[in-house]
Parts: C-alpha cells; structure tokens; sequence
C-alpha cells in the first residue's frame, strides 16, 4: 500500500493538494472520535441501567486514553499504515471487548454493575476507538510536517459534523451498534484519499456492502445477548432504540414489562395498580374537566381514563416512539388528546399563552373495536388559543430520585405547574418508599420531596402507601382530608372498577398511618430543596446506585460530600501555592510548565462548563440525549474555530510575548464563567440557542488558547521538541484536565456544589492560573 505522505510529501514544500488532503482526513477522523465516542457512550449508559453521573465516568476514561493516544501517535510505530489499519478495526474490536465481557462475567445479572465493573468494561472496549481519536492530529502533524493547530481545528470541524450526524439525522433511525460499524466506511474513504492504490475505488463499495450485511446481525445478536444476561426469565418482544434512550418490551406468563435505558418502568395489565393511580387521583377533585397527566401511561390507564366521558385528558411525553408503544391495545379514548412535547417546556410555555403551536402526535391504538386514529388537533378547545388551566395535573411517571426525572420535581417546575392550576386545581406527584421502614438515602429523598413542593404550594397533604402520594393546592380546603369525601366524589361518578372501592380508601386513609405519616414529614431535618441550578437527585442517585450496585463507594461520597465550596476555595489556594512553589524550584521548566499547566486547567474548567451547561438544558429541556452529540461538536466546533482564529491572530501578529496574550486569555475565561454562573439562576432562559452559544464560547476561548500556548512554548522554551510532540504534549496536558474534571464532576462537583458551584471552581482556578502566569518564575 503506498501513500502520497510517505513517498512524496517527506522533505518536500508543502502545495495546497497536501494540504487539502491532510484537512479530508483529519475531518473524517473528527466526524468518526465524535460517532464512536457518543455511540460507546449510548452502548454503555442503555445497557447498564445508567444515570448521568455515569457520564463522567465515560468521559474521565476515555479522555485518558485520547491522551495516551496523542502520545503514541508521535512514535515512529505508528505509521500512516498502522494508523489507518488499527482505526479501521477498532469498532469491531470494541464490540468483541464488549462481547467478551457479557460472556465472561455473570455476576452482573439482573442488577446493576458496580464502579469497579463499570470501569472494566471500558477499560475493555474505549481504548480501540478512542487512541485513534487521541493519535490523528500528531500523526498528521508529523507526515505532514504541519503545525498542530490547523489539523487539531478540522478535526474538531468534522467532530461538529459528527454530533448535528448523530443528534439530527440518526436520532433514533440507527442504533448505537450500527453507527459503530458505520466507521469503517469513513476510515475507507479517508485512506482513499491519500492512497494511490488503483484498488481503492474497488475496496470503498466492498467495505459498504460488509457493514450493511453485518450490522443487523450484530445488533440482534447483541441486543439478545444483553437481554439474557438482564432479564433471563422474560422473552424479548422489542427492542428500538430512541432519540432519548433505549426501549425494551419483555413478556412473562402474558404480562409486558417495559424497560427505559434498562430501568424497570412499568407491566400491564395491571389493573388494579392503574385503578388506584387514576381514581385516587380524580377522587380528590370536585369537578374535574381538565385534567394533565405528565409522562406516558399504560393501556391500563388509558382504559381507566375512558370511564370519565366528562372529562378531557392532556397527556404529555417527550419521547413519542415510548407513548406509542405504552399505548398500544388501549381502548378509543376520544377525549384523550396525545402531545409530543416536553412536559417541563410545556408546562412553562403554557402560563405563557403559548400552548398554541405545540408538536401534537397521532397515534395509532389498537382496541377491541378496532384501530382508532385519535389525534389531538390543534385549538380544538378554545383555551389552547389563550391561557389553558387545569383542573388536575398528575405527574403519571417518573421519581425524584433519577435526574431525568427529577427536573419535574424541582421548585422551579413545582412553580410553574402551580401557576396553570384553576381556583381549586390540584397537583399530584408521588416517590417511593413506605413510611414505616426507611433508610437515611430514602428519608432524605421523601423529605427533600415534602420540604421543596412546600415552597411552591402553601397547602400540601400526603397519604400513607407503598407509593406515598402527594396532593398540593393552591387554596385551602381544596384536597379532601377524610375518606368519606373521595368516596362521595367517586360514587357521584359511578365509576366502576374491579378492585378501587371505597374500602381502599378507607385502608388507604386509616387514622393511625394518617397521623404517623404526618408526624414522620414534621421531622426537624430540613434539606436544600431541590433546584434547577443543584437538584438534590444528583447525591442521592449516586447513594442509591452505590447500594443497588454493591459497589462500596460510601466513604469516598460521604467524603467529597463533606467539601463545601469554601474547602473548595481553601483547597485550591493551597494547590496553587504548592505548584507555585515547585516551578521555583526549577525555573528553567517555567517557559514550558506554566502553559502546559494553563492548558490542563482549560481542559478541566471548558469541560465542566460543557457538562454543567447540558445539565442545565436537561433540566429546562428534557432532550438531554438526544442532543449530547450535538453539544460535543458543538465543544469542538468552538475548539476549531477559536483554534484556527489564534492561528491566522498569531501569524497577522507575530507577538514577542505570547505569554501576555495568554494571561489575558485566562482573565476572559474567568469572566465568561462569572457569566455563567450568573446565567445559572436564569432558569427560563436555558434554552438550546442559549446552551449552544455557552458551550461554543467556552470552547472558543480554549481553542484560542491551544494556538497560544503553543506558540508560548515553542517561543521561550529551550528543549528542542520534536514534529508533533509538541502538539501531543499540550493535548495530553488538557486531556489529563479534561478527564480529571470529568471524573469529580459526577462524584463531587455537580451532587455537592451543583452547577452554580462548579462555575465558581471553575472561575477560582482560571484566576490561579492567571497569577500563576504574571508572577511565574524566571530562571536567572
């Protein structure tokens, strides 16, 4: 195999054909680190029952080895030929690894897989894609005896083309497994480029036609594969991947279990679990005629919804393939209307005359009577052209303590429902644990729950169950405190129902666990409540994940728990006083050191920033998966662009000191996350325009600074560096950043500090390094 880079491009000018090639291929390299990276990422976080704060456990490892890759790639080992090579093997070999693993450890079973598991997996399957990611630009800058900045800004280019791919074209018509084995194509059409091999245009059709025969086959196998180790008694009936996670449809003795990126979620039929939700519910309101439901529901409850002919429902769920498949074999509910939406966009929009407009589904239910359109045409009810109120509103699904769900049980969404409510409405919501046996993790979940719905809500009132139910108003006198008036108000109704009567209510609201449930919520621990800018979830999901999981991870959590910002503060301070004092020791590594250390900073403030402002849009937007591709290009979108414009900046300007430069680099980015700290309590603006231009400038000014820095080094350093080792020493200083900030974040940073917290951390140490810069020492 023969390339133009090792036959005709050593030693020779550079012409603009060498330079067009060198910029094709490091973009496809870009489009491919940014599929493999969310793909794995997907792979990982839907078969192990993931939360979020499995994230930075993702992105801790595999930035480890993006920097062990960069590395690597300025080793003569790692040839064009062998580059090419290992990258075009390196999804095939990702999904043995994860294949292996599946086989070879049956202890994972039906539960969830512990820190120490979860670490092995990827320390199995991230290295095959990730060291490629980590090796292209230092490769290319050696064979193609360019600087780093310019193959560093394509690459991140075709990495933004990689997440508007992944968040606007696949989103769901193409599983993780299938754009893995997507890769191989890129990499085909990258060593085209440079190949003057007369096979090539032979070899391109041939990989195409492999991939697309494989890709199905894989998938199967795999999905079987997982669904074995998970759920062995259940059959598997379906399996789809979403824009927002992963579904699978199980089926035992006749009933369906529904798992969500493989949580349980919820079985049908069910009937006696979807009587007591639904008519517990409208008992307690006197005249419903409007009525929310948040979240998607059974056919169970569907059924049970049809008995009210009075009644119109609004049930609103984000994730339209998740509605249509809990929907299915319900009953023709005419009054039922179906809205694809967020809830908590829907929610604040509609206290905004805004519902108007509103992405509305049609679904296809299959009933006894045949297959019923019901549609939920737009301003079929007047009040969809103003301001529509409820009479009820439900949150049908969904706990407090996973973070997905816990952005409808903050008090900014608590606020805004409360504020759709008519004179007289009711909110429910609802969280596991029964009253009487409860650990400190589920007591402070419950009180938590109790203490922030009392912020939005002056009249709240809890029942006693295996599920306590919450009702709030906004008057008083609104939710019945006796069994005798639910029953009154189901009676009127004449309701029938196979197994809720009024005995249920009355065991329900039996006046001795009414009494106890009351004292127990009096308790004189009072807990932050949960916000948008620190969602309590975050602490407790790792408590819980820790204990479901066996991973005997308590002393490091309660450690970390116990570092309040101003340990933080302290902490730092005296960090940076000890690395002050190292480079005075040896002054002669400042012209080096300083800015290596700069890029290390840059790497872990400009992450947490990116993860700290996608948990912010999780929280207003709820489309968190769906968009994290495109929020990743969209960091390295600003990586390129601000990489390129310190480039053509330093060349227009040939600069004696770019460490002045680089000091004002770091004053800007301590006043851009001041900013976002401020943004952080503007919770009705955490838009996806707003979150897109945050993580674009955060990235901007650390793209800026790479070109920076480099020329810094490469200007006062006196250690000759070679082609390309340059470049992999300042990606591995802010990769190393980049992962360690990954990595406290879901342990420490966003459970403890929240995203206000981690945005002062991040101004405190970019200040540091700005001292660090102007008083560094210099050798004499």
């Amino acid at each position: 195999m023969l390339f133009y880079i090792t036959t005709n491009i050593k030693g020779r000018a550079f012409d603009w054909k060498v330079h067009l090639m060198m910029i094709s291929v490091v973009f496809l390299f870009g489009i491919t680190a940014c599929l493999s990276q969310i793909a794995l990422f997907r792979l990982f976080f839907c078969t192990f029952s993931g939360c979020e704060l499995h994230l930075g456990i993702f992105l801790s490892v595999w930035l480890s080895f993006v920097a062990l890759g960069s590395i690597i790639g300025t080793f003569k080992i790692s040839s064009v030929q062998n580059f090419f090579l290992f990258s075009f093997c390196s999804p095939f070999l990702s999904l043995f690894a994860a294949f292996y693993f599946l086989h070879a450890f049956s202890f994972i079973t039906g539960s969830l897989i512990s820190v120490t598991q979860s670490i092995l997996f990827l320390l199995l399957t991230v290295p095959p894609l990730a060291l490629p990611a980590g090796a292209a630009v230092p490769v290319c800058v050696r064979n193609f005896r360019s600087n780093a900045a310019l193959p560093y800004s394509f690459e991140s280019l075709g990495s933004f083309f990689g997440g508007i791919l992944f968040s606007f074209v696949f989103e769901g018509k193409a599983s993780t497994i299938e754009i893995l084995l997507s890769i191989p194509i890129l990499i085909t059409t990258a060593w085209a480029i440079v190949s003057r091999s007369k096979m090539k245009l032979l070899i391109i059709p041939v990989v195409v036609a492999l991939a697309a025969f494989f890709q199905n086959q894989v998938h199967t196998n795999f999905e079987l594969l997982i669904w074995k180790k998970m759920q062995p008694e259940m059959q598997l009936m379906k399996v789809c991947e979403t824009p927002y996670g992963k579904i699978q449809l199980g089926e035992y003795s006749g009933q369906k279990s529904l798992f969500m990126n493989g949580h349980y979620f919820e079985s049908w039929p069910d009937s006696s679990t979807a009587e007591d939700k639904i008519h517990f519910f409208m008992s307690a309101i006197a005249s419903p005629s409007e009525i929310l439901l948040i979240g998607a529901v059974n056919p169970d409850v569907l059924n049970e919804l049809g008995k009210y002919r009075k009644t119109h429902f609004d049930i609103v769920e984000i994730d339209e393939i998740l509605m249509k498949t809990m929907s299915e074999n319900a009953s023709s509910t005419e009054q039922i209307s179906f809205i694809c939406e967020d809830p908590r966009r829907f929610i604040n929009t509609a206290d905004h005359n805004n519902i108007t407009g509103h992405n509305q589904s049609t679904l296809e239910q299959s009933g006894a009577g045949g297959t019923t359109n019901v549609k939920n045409s737009q301003a079929k009810d007047a009040n969809y052209n103003g301001l529509k109120k409820y009479d009820g509103i439900l949150i049908a699904g969904g706990d407090p303590v996973y973070l997905s769900d816990n952005r409808l049980f903050t008090h900014q969404a608590f606020t805004a429902a409360s504020r759709i409510l008519k004179k007289g409405g009711i909110f429910s919501a609802s969280t596991a644990g029964c009253e009487n046996y409860l650990g400190d993790e589920m007591q402070e979940v419950i009180l938590t729950f109790y203490q922030t719905l009392k912020t939005s809500f002056p009249f709240v009132s809890a029942f006693p169950g295996n599920r306590i139910i919450f009702f709030a108003s906004n008057e008083s006198d609104c939710v019945p405190q006796n069994s005798e008036s639910f029953i009154r108000n189901l009676s009127r109704r004449n309701i029938h129902a196979e197994s809720f009567n009024a005995y249920s209510l009355n065991n329900r609201m039996l006046p001795f666990r009414m009494n106890e449930l009351k004292k127990w919520l009096k308790s004189e621990k009072v807990y932050y409540p949960d916000s948008d800018t620190q969602p309590g979830s975050f602490l407790r999901q790792l408590q819980l994940w820790d204990i479901c999981s066996s991973s005997n991870f308590s002393p490091v959590i309660r450690f970390f728990s116990r570092m309040s910002l101003q340990k933080t503060v302290l902490t730092v301070f005296i960090a940076y006083a000890i690395i002050f004092f190292i480079f005075s020791l040896f002054p002669a590594y400042t012209a080096s050191g300083i800015p290596l250390f700069c890029s290390g900073v840059s790497g872990f403030t400009s992450l947490l920033a990116e993860m700290a402002l996608i948990f912010m849009f999780q929280m207003h937007e709820g489309a968190m998966h769906k968009m994290t591709a495109f929020f990743f290009g969209t960091f390295m979108l600003g990586l390129s662009t601000g990489s390129l414009s310190g480039l053509k900046f330093l060349q227009k300007y040939p600069l004696k000191k770019p460490e002045t430069i680089l000091f004002q680099i770091k004053i800007l980015q301590a006043i851009f996350y001041l900013l976002c700290f401020a943004f952080c309590f503007q919770s009705e603006y955490h838009n996806s325009f707003l979150i897109f231009s945050g993580i674009a400038a955060a990235s901007f000014i650390a793209g800026f600074e790479f070109s920076v820095i480099e020329k810094a080094i490469s200007h006062s350093c006196t250690i000759t560096l070679k082609s390309g080792s340059l470049a992999a020493a300042i990606l591995t200083a802010e990769n190393i950043g980049g992962l360690s900030g990954a990595l406290l974040a879901g342990i420490w940073l966003f459970p403890v500090l929240g995203t206000s917290g981690t945005f002062l951390l991040c101004i405190f140490l970019t200040a540091g390094a700005s001292v660090l810069l102007k008083l560094r020492p210099t050798s004499r």
